[in-house]
C-alpha cells in the first residue's frame, strides 16, 4: 500500500470514528433515559457503570465489524503506514546530511521568504550561526542592489519549474560578493520549499574578467597592427574576424567582411573555395602558407597581395583556424614592373648602342679597306715619286684612323661591359713568340733592338688569350712610339707570393720615361703625359685604360716602373695555370707554315695552275681591292649576294672561299656557310670569314660557328694573301 492510499485510509478510518462518537452519545442518551423509566433502584444507583459496559460493548462491536470489513488489507495499510513515515524521517535525515557538507551553501526557504534551513558551508561563508540565520527573511543575506532579483526565486513557485540566476549577497561582516543561484522547489514532510543552491562565482567572475580583458588587449593589439589580418574559418567557409587594417585597405565595414568577406574579395567562381582547398593541402604537409593573390576593393579596384597563412589544429587535429596577414603589394609590382620596364629599356638602349657601335665598326671600316688598299697599290704600281709618297701619307693617315677606331671601340665594349670572356689553356711562350714576330718589322723600320728574355722556360695560363695578346699589343705599341733609340725588351718570370703562383711579363724600353707624378695618372682615361696643343705624341690616351681593364677582367694587375730619360717598365701580373702543373697540356695545332710570293709563284708556272676562289662580297669597291691584291695568287669567280654565292658552291668545287659576312638583304654570310658546309663539292673547302665588325668577340664567334679562319677588314695586301695562301691546299 503507497503511501497516497495509507493517507486515503487514515481519512476514512477518522471519519468513520467520529460517525462512532456520534453513535454512542446518541445511544448512551436514550439508554440512559430507558433506565430512568424502566430500572430497579439497583440499576438506576449503577446505571453509569452500565453506561460505560455498554459503550465498551459498542466499541468491541465497532472495532469487530472494522476488523471485518477491512480484514488483512486495513492491517498491512496501517503497517505501511507507519513504515512510510519512518522512511520519511530517514530521507529527511539522509537530505540532511547530504546537504550539511556539500561545497556549495545549501539553503531552505519557504514560500514566506523564511529561511528553514542551512548547511555548515552557508554558516561558514555568511559567518552567521544557525540561530541567527533560520527563520530569517532571505533579504538578510542578499546585498541591497541585488534585493529586486529575489522576484526570481518567486517565479519559481509560480513555475513550478527551477531557475538559475546570478545575485549579490552579503556577508554579516557586510562583505558583498558574486553568486550563482539554482532554485527548485522539493517537498519535504507534506510542505512545499524553495532549495537554493549557491555557489560563490567570485573567481570565476575574476578569470571572466581577466579573460575579457585579455581579449579586449588582444583585439586591440590585433586592431593597432599594420599589416591585414584575417582569422578564416576553413570548415564553414567564412571570415570570422578582421582587424581595423583589413578594413581601411578594402574599404568594407566590419560587418561586411564577416557576413559575407569570402564572396565580396575573392569574387564569384569558387575561387575562395579553390584557395581553401589548396590551403589544406599546403597545410597538410607544413603549418604555414604563403602566396599571391588578388582581391578586390569595395570600389571594385582588384589589387595583387602577399597572403601568409598559419593553421591552427584543434585536439580533433583538424584544421579550426587559419590566421592570415594579407599585404597589398600593387605598389611592390609597380615599382618591380617599372624595374622590369627599365631594365628591358636599358637592355634595348644597350642592344641599340651595341648596334651602333658594330654599325659603326662597319660602316668605317668598310670604307678603309678602299681608301688603305687603293694608296698601297698606288704604291706598289706608280713610279712616279709624288704619287709614291701622297699614297703613304694616304696609308699612313688610313692607319691611324683605323687605330683610333680600333681603341674607341674597345673603350665602348668596356665601358658598356660588353667585353667578351673565355677562358682556355694556352702556352704563354708560344704566344709571346707569335707576337713578337709581328714586331720586327717596326723595331727595324725605327733601328730598335728588340729582345725576348725567357726566365720561365715554359709557362701556361688559363685565361683569355685574346685579352692577353690584345695587352701585350698595347703596351709593344706604347714601348716603340716612345722609344726613339735603343731596345726593347719583354721578359719573362715566374713568382711565387704566399703560395699563389703566377707569372709576370715585364715590357721595357729605353724610351723618354714618365716622371712620378705622371704615373699616377696614366690609367686614367684620355690622360697623357704630354696633352694639351703643346702634346708631342698621337693618340686618344685610352690605351693604357683598356690595357689596366683587361687585366682586371685576366684577375690580374698591371704596374709601372719609370724614370725620365732612362725609359719605363711595365709589369703584367697573372695567376699561372694549375692544370699546366698537373701534367694537363693546351691542345697544340701544328702551324702551317705560310707560302710567301717566290715560292707559291715558283710552284705556280701559269694562270691555269692558279687555284680558282669564289669571292662573296657586295662592295663593289672591296671586291676591286681584293682582285688587284690577289691577282697573282688566285683565280677570283664573285658573288654579290649569299644564294648566288649557295648556287655557285652547288655546281662547283673551289680551292676556297672568302665570304663577307654582311650581304645586305636576304641571307648573311654566316648562313651561307652553313648551306655551303652541308654540300658535298665544298663541305671540306676552307671558308675564311671576311669581316668590318669587330665588337663582341667576332672572331671567337665566327671560328666556333665553323668558319676555317677570319680576317678583319681594313687589310693590307700581304695579311689577305698570307691568310688565304695558308689555307690553300700546297701541291706535293
Amino acid at each position: 500500500m503507497d503511501t497516497t492510499e495509507l493517507k486515503k485510509n487514515k481519512k476514512t478510518f477518522i471519519g468513520i470514528f467520529f460517525l462512532l462518537v456520534i453513535t454512542i452519545v446518541t445511544a448512551s442518551y436514550f439508554y440512559l433515559q430507558y433506565l430512568n423509566v424502566h430500572s430497579s433502584p439497583f440499576v438506576l444507583q449503577n446505571k453509569y457503570i452500565l453506561l460505560f459496559s455498554y459503550v465498551v460493548l459498542l466499541i468491541a462491536i465497532f472495532a469487530l465489524l472494522l476488523a471485518l470489513i477491512y480484514q488483512k488489507k486495513w492491517v498491512l495499510g496501517l503497517k505501511g503506514f507507519i513504515n512510510s513515515e519512518v522512511k520519511e524521517k530517514a530521507l529527511l535525515s539522509h537530505y540532511q546530511i547530504l546537504t550539511k557538507y556539500a561545497n556549495d551553501i545549501i539553503l531552505l526557504m519557504d514560500q514566506r521568504g523564511l529561511i528553514v534551513e542551512v548547511n555548515h558551508q552557508a554558516l561558514k561563508t555568511y559567518g552567521y550561526t544557525r540561530k541567527e540565520i533560520v527563520n530569517q527573511n532571505v533579504v538578510l543575506i542578499f546585498a541591497p542592489k541585488s534585493i529586486r532579483g529575489m522576484s526570481k526565486i518567486v517565479k519559481a513557485f509560480e513555475s513550478r519549474e527551477g531557475v538559475i540566476f546570478e545575485a549579490v549577497h552579503r556577508k554579516k561582516n557586510g562583505d558583498e560578493f558574486p553568486v550563482e543561484i539554482s532554485a527548485r522547489l522539493i517537498e519535504i514532510g507534506g510542505e512545499t520549499l524553495i532549495q537554493n543552491s549557491i555557489r560563490d562565482i567570485s573567481e570565476k567572475n575574476k578569470i571572466v574578467e581577466e579573460l575579457e580583458f585579455s581579449q579586449t588587449l588582444l583585439q586591440k593589439v590585433f586592431d593597432s597592427l599594420e599589416e591585414a589580418i584575417f582569422l578564416i574559418n576553413p570548415t564553414e567557409r567564412k571570415i570570422e574576424n578582421v582587424n581595423h587594417a583589413a578594413i581601411k585597405m578594402f574599404g568594407y565595414e566590419k560587418e561586411e567582411l564577416l557576413e559575407h568577406g569570402s564572396e565580396i574579395l575573392f569574387g564569384d567562381g569558387g575561387k575562395f573555395d579553390s584557395f581553401i582547398k589548396k590551403s589544406f593541402s599546403i597545410y597538410a604537409k607544413q603549418d604555414f602558407y604563403e602566396t599571391e593573390l588578388t582581391m578586390q576593393r569595395k570600389d571594385g579596384e582588384v589589387i595583387p597581395v602577399y597572403f601568409y597563412g598559419k593553421a591552427l589544429i584543434d585536439a580533433k587535429k583538424k584544421f579550426s583556424l587559419i590566421i592570415g596577414v594579407v599585404r597589398d603589394i600593387s605598389l611592390l609590382k609597380k615599382t618591380e614592373q617599372t624595374l622590369i620596364d627599365a631594365k628591358n629599356k636599358a637592355e634595348e638602349m644597350n642592344r641599340l648602342k651595341s648596334n651602333l657601335l658594330a654599325n659603326m665598326s662597319h660602316e668605317l671600316r668598310t670604307p678603309l679597306i678602299s681608301i688603305l688598299g687603293f694608296a698601297e697599290i698606288l704604291i706598289d704600281s706608280s713610279e712616279d715619286p709624288f704619287i709614291q709618297d701622297s699614297s703613304r701619307n694616304i696609308l699612313y693617315g688610313g692607319k691611324r684612323l683605323l687605330e683610333t677606331l680600333n681603341v674607341i671601340l674597345q673603350f665602348s665594349k668596356i665601358e658598356a661591359e660588353k667585353a667578351a670572356f673565355s677562358t682556355e689553356l694556352f702556352d704563354v711562350v708560344s704566344v709571346i713568340k707569335k707576337l713578337l714576330e709581328k714586331y720586327k718589322q717596326f723595331a727595324e723600320k725605327k733601328n730598335l733592338k728588340l729582345f725576348f728574355e725567357n726566365d720561365a722556360e715554359e709557362c701556361y695560363a688559363e685565361t683569355d688569350k685574346l685579352l692577353f695578346e690584345e695587352i701585350l699589343s698595347q703596351l709593344l705599341n706604347n714601348a716603340f712610339k716612345f722609344t726613339e733609340e735603343g731596345t726593347v725588351i719583354v721578359v719573362l718570370r715566374k713568382e711565387e707570393d704566399s703560395a699563389v703562383k703566377y707569372f709576370t711579363v715585364e715590357i721595357k724600353d729605353t724610351g723618354i720615361g714618365i716622371s712620378p707624378e705622371n704615373c699616377k695618372i696614366i690609367f686614367d682615361e684620355f690622360r697623357q703625359v704630354s696633352e694639351g696643343i703643346s702634346r708631342g705624341y698621337e693618340g686618344l690616351g685610352l690605351g693604357l685604360t683598356i690595357v689596366n681593364r683587361y687585366a682586371s677582367l685576366l684577375k690580374g694587375t698591371i704596374v709601372v716602373k719609370s724614370e725620365i730619360g732612362v725609359g719605363s717598365s711595365f709589369i703584367l701580373r697573372l695567376p699561372v695555370s694549375e692544370s699546366a702543373h698537373s701534367g694537363i697540356q693546351p691542345l697544340l695545332v701544328e702551324e702551317k707554315k705560310p707560302f710567301s710570293l717566290t715560292e707559291f709563284f715558283k710552284e705556280t708556272k701559269t694562270e691555269s695552275d692558279l687555284p680558282v676562289v669564289l669571292l662573296v662580297e657586295d662592295d663593289p669597291s672591296t671586291s676591286d681591292v681584293i682582285t688587284i691584291f690577289l691577282r697573282k695568287v688566285c683565280r677570283l669567280e664573285y658573288a654579290n649576294r649569299a644564294d648566288k654565292a649557295m648556287q655557285k658552291a652547288a655546281e662547283k668545287k673551289y680551292g676556297a672561299i672568302l665570304m663577307d659576312i654582311n650581304l645586305g638583304n636576304g641571307p648573311n654570310g654566316k648562313e651561307a656557310m652553313e648551306v655551303i658546309k652541308k654540300n658535298s663539292l665544298n663541305r671540306e673547302t676552307p671558308i675564311i670569314a671576311v669581316t668590318a665588325y669587330a665588337l663582341d668577340n667576332e672572331k671567337r664567334t665566327l671560328l666556333a660557328a665553323g668558319f676555317t679562319d677570319y680576317i678583319s677588314k681594313p687589310f693590307d695586301k700581304i695579311e689577305i694573301i698570307e691568310k688565304l695562301t695558308s689555307c690553300l691546299p700546297r701541291k706535293n
